[in-house]
């Protein structure tokens, strides 16, 4: 199936592919010159190194994120040793993810009516506005397993879009937040079997990645889920930049502090709003998941008997997974910027009335984020008054595009009008 497409999609695959390699390599040198990323890689190095040496994760090597990651970590060490090549596998890795994002948009394109040329430019355009913080961190890797796990669920292979969904979160958390809109589209098509098959396979796979680390440490493997959840409150977190602004403005006293791998705040109010931001955010995908409902009820008068989903439902099911990716960003007590990379695979797929609106004002957003980090971020935790300015411009225009992601409006093409008649 995916040589077929291939071969109806002619040569300016090539083209594509080679300005994706093309941004990657631009990225990569640049990422090394200006990002952290020689520490940072550094230390994906050593975790790898050890692994291979005999040494176990969560017993006798602590690590933030799940057993997923490493996997990512230990494949370009199995052939590279030294920093600077293993840090060229390692972008490699993620230019494949990134190309295989690219074939996914292309193929989930068509099925809306949306031109192989134009996604793949959307494509390339978000990738370059996110910077080079797109080879400087692998968040590249989930945000295409999103889209990866959303592509399958629209083609009808909804046992693919479950198992995808749980790797996703075995590798960074947050692909979770799409699996309530497999259970709300199939409870409406009373795909029942569907659905608590997907769910098995998902907790099957959560299980059979989690298993042997809690047999083999368990406090060792809970750690890794407790560090996130004692971390405090990113600076540049909506409430952070809201936190700021008042500091500078001599409203509230707040102090910065680097622990957990960020820049955080210290404070009563600060301590609180760290909190409250999992009820925040809780709350927030709930009115996103009861959106979806009223829209998913409009564009199924009928059940599907079919696999897929018709054009109509495949607009309402990313619109509504890209704000909900979004206001999860947002709401977070945390908001680094590789965070911004997790949209660069969905938006591509925006259509209808707000889309210009929508593009505009995420590559505004990422202007701002790039300009303060890497290049002016020492001035930034020192709380330059520009700067913090700019960081909360920049959460504002991104909750005014979550905003235009969620209001009612034609989203479909032509051309996607006519499939779905």
């Amino acid at each position: 199936m995916a040589l077929s497409f291939l071969n109806k999609v002619n040569r300016k695959w090539v083209l594509w592919i080679l300005l994706d390699i093309l941004i990657f390599l631009v990225f990569a040198l640049l990422a090394w010159r200006y990002f952290p990323v020689e520490k940072q890689t550094a230390g994906q190095l050593d975790i790898a190194l050890k692994i291979l040496n005999g040494w176990i994760p969560y017993v006798h090597i602590a690590t933030e994120y799940p057993p997923l990651v490493l996997l990512f970590y230990l494949i370009p060490a199995l052939f590279f040793r030294s920093l600077v090549s293993y840090y060229v596998a390692f972008t490699v890795q993620l230019l494949l993810f990134d190309v295989l994002g690219m074939y996914l948009i292309a193929k989930t394109g068509s099925r809306l009516g949306i031109s192989l040329d134009k996604a793949l430019l959307l494509h390339a355009v978000l990738i370059a506005a996110a910077g080079p913080i797109v080879s400087a961190s692998f968040d590249i890797i989930p945000a295409v397993m999103v889209l990866a796990a959303l592509a399958c669920f629209i083609s009808g292979k909804s046992h693919c879009a479950w198992a995808i969904a749980g790797l996703g979160f075995m590798t960074k958390l947050f692909p979770i937040i799409i699996v309530p809109f497999f259970v709300i589209y199939q409870l409406r098509q009373k795909q029942y079997k569907q659905m608590a098959e997907g769910a098995a396979i998902l907790v099957l796979i959560i299980m059979a990645l989690s298993l042997p680390w809690l047999t083999l440490n368990a406090r060792g493997f809970w750690a890794t889920y407790v560090y996130h959840i004692e971390r405090g409150l990113h600076s540049e977190s909506t409430y952070g930049t809201a936190l700021l602004l008042g500091k500078i403005m001599g409203l509230i006293k707040v102090g910065g502090i680097y622990n957990y791998g960020s820049w955080n705040l210290y404070s009563p109010l600060a301590y609180r709003l760290a909190g409250l931001s999992f009820v925040i955010a809780a709350g927030l995908l709930c009115a996103v998941y009861v959106f979806f409902i009223r829209d998913i009820l409009k564009k199924t008068h009928d059940l599907i008997k079919t696999g897929g989903l018709n054009p109509a439902s495949v607009h309402t099911l990313i619109q509504f997974a890209s704000a909900a990716v979004l206001i999860f960003m947002l709401s977070g007590k945390v908001f680094s910027m590789q965070y911004l990379v997790w949209l660069c695979p969905l938006l591509p797929l925006i259509t209808g009335r707000w889309q210009s609106a929508v593009y505009a004002i995420f590559l505004a957003a990422c202007v701002f984020s790039q300009f303060v980090y890497p290049y002016f971020y020492a001035q930034f935790e020192q709380f330059a008054p520009s700067l913090v300015v700019m960081m909360f411009i920049r959460n504002a225009l991104l909750l005014v595009c979550a905003v235009f992601l969620l209001l009612p409006g034609e989203r479909l093409s032509k051309a996607a009008l006519e499939s779905a008649r």
